[in-house]
């Protein structure tokens, strides 16, 4: 049985200006809400990422992980180091949504109905923060 989830969202923000938020350190800081010196982002294949997010609750949370695929301003497939391992890969799709916006998919195939449910609103907050993040840059 699969257990996976797709979520989107269009940004008032063309392609490039999405991409260059999730393939910079400093885009990365502002959707993860992290502190700019934690952030580090190779976006290549086989490269690394990483960052402290803070939660609304003010938690802070280590992040690391690697890009499996890039294709710039169009797809960037991901996976997060967690204690097992690494998490299934995410799949970030970029399409032009007309007026200088930009529809943003997430996709994902989860082991377990709680891994996709966990994931899945991971994934609508990072699209939230995304957006709010473009807002103020």
């Amino acid at each position: 049985m699969s257990f996976d989830y797709t979520v989107s969202k269009v940004v008032d923000a063309p392609v490039s200006r999405v991409w260059d938020a999730w393939t910079t350190p400093e885009g990365n800081a502002g959707i993860f809400r992290a502190r700019p010196e934690t952030v580090t982002v190779d976006a290549k294949p086989g490269g690394r990422f990483a960052a402290t997010m803070t939660d609304p609750e003010g938690n802070e949370i280590p992040m690391t992980g690697t890009y499996l695929e890039v294709v710039p301003n169009e797809r960037l497939v991901s996976a997060m180091d967690i204690p097992s391992g690494q998490t299934p890969p995410m799949v970030m799709e970029l399409e032009e949504a007309g007026a200088g916006r930009t529809k943003v998919t997430f996709t994902q195939e989860c082991g377990t109905a709680q891994e996709r449910d966990f994931s899945k609103e991971g994934s609508e907050v990072l699209l939230e923060w995304l957006a709010d993040h473009l807002t103020k840059a």
